[in-house]
């Protein structure tokens, strides 16, 4: 599954438009239905109470259009405008009007209004800020950001937590229990830094262009357990070591031997039939203790990889666990690379 950033995530929008000769408002109506489904899915409750904190943007948008699904069928619903543009989007404004068909009234909140009445039972959904978050946040919206998060609440953010950049390092952003994502992951939802905006992911798909999602090229891929079940091939009954591949793996030096016992099991456990070592001598009998089921080679030299050589054709070459940076073993591997295409 591809992983796009917000400008391609935008295109695709657009070229979804016109292909199905649907308007802007009708893709933010699909979009938003999927997160509705999701919450009733989940919060099936009538007496669930929701708040939810809208921005003035497309984000904003999707936040009204849930509101005013929860309210049609019955649910107990509080909107907060949280305004930070002069102007808000076509989109939004459109909605907005919309709630009064349902009779669902909204608070507009600013730098000078108090939090709202919020019970720890009742959800938050969080529909501040979506993909196109370029500029720092104001100091009232941090401080509005920092009071959601320090309620006990449950949050679920929708396509992003609010706050949290796609492209750049994040200071602030909502600790969302549950971003109900559209269509794609983010990569900035698998970064490090990010691990407290995000404690679950749940992809939405909101039936974008095919075609034009094959066309875009990306960087980035997304590998779930479905995808790598379809990529599985069992093995046959039949089959014993001598069928299944015989992998090399090259590496480990004084005091990193571990590292080739980790990917000499590693290799065993994934499927590889045989898995031969090429280690410094100071290896042998580790990875002989450590994995007896591996086959061993040495170098000649007992603390360090210095000329890289074996007398067999394998299936698959792995190079440079433990490996170390000293010069002749960086010279061993660019010797390597340089003969290794004459050996298949």
């Amino acid at each position: 599954m591809k992983i796009f950033n917000a400008e391609k995530i935008k295109e695709l929008d657009k070229l979804t438009i016109e292909k199905q000769q649907i308007t802007s408002l009708d893709l933010m109506e699909r979009a938003a239905l999927q997160a509705f489904l999701w919450l009733v899915n989940h919060f099936q409750d009538k007496k669930t109470v929701y708040h939810i904190f809208c921005g003035d943007g497309n984000n904003g948008g999707d936040g009204l259009v849930i509101a005013r699904l929860l309210k049609q069928n019955y649910f107990d619903v509080h909107v907060y405008i949280v305004p930070f543009n002069e102007n808000f989007s076509t989109d939004f404004n459109s909605n907005l009007g919309r709630l009064k068909e349902c009779n669902l009234e909204y608070e507009v909140i600013s730098e000078a209004t108090e939090f709202p009445n919020i019970g720890e039972n009742h959800i938050i959904i969080d529909a501040i800020f979506g993909i196109g978050l370029t500029r720092e946040l104001a100091g009232w919206i941090q401080k509005l950001i920092q009071k959601i998060n320090y309620h006990q609440s449950f949050k679920v953010s929708i396509d992003v937590p609010s706050g949290l950049f796609l492209d750049k390092k994040t200071t602030i952003a909502i600790h969302s229990d549950v971003v109900l994502t559209f269509q794609f992951p983010k990569l900035a939802f698998y970064l490090p830094d990010n691990e407290n905006f995000i404690a679950e992911i749940v992809l939405l798909p909101i039936d974008l262009d095919v075609k034009s999602i094959e066309s875009i090229p990306s960087t980035y891929y997304y590998t779930d357990l479905n995808k790598i079940k379809k990529r599985y091939k069992p093995i046959s009954k039949f089959s014993h070591k001598g069928t299944q591949g015989h992998a090399l793996l090259i590496g480990g030096c004084f005091g990193k031997i571990g590292a080739m016992v980790l990917a000499s099991q590693a290799a065993l456990r994934s499927g590889c039939g045989l898995a031969t070592v090429f280690v410094p001598k100071c290896g042998y009998e580790i990875m002989q203790t450590a994995t007896p089921e591996a086959m061993v080679i040495t170098d000649e030299n007992y603390h360090k990889i210095t000329n890289i050589e074996f007398n067999f054709q394998p299936k698959a070459i792995g190079i440079g666990m433990g490996i170390g940076q000293d010069d002749e073993t960086t010279q061993a591997f660019h010797h390597f690379l340089k003969t290794i295409p004459f050996r298949w």
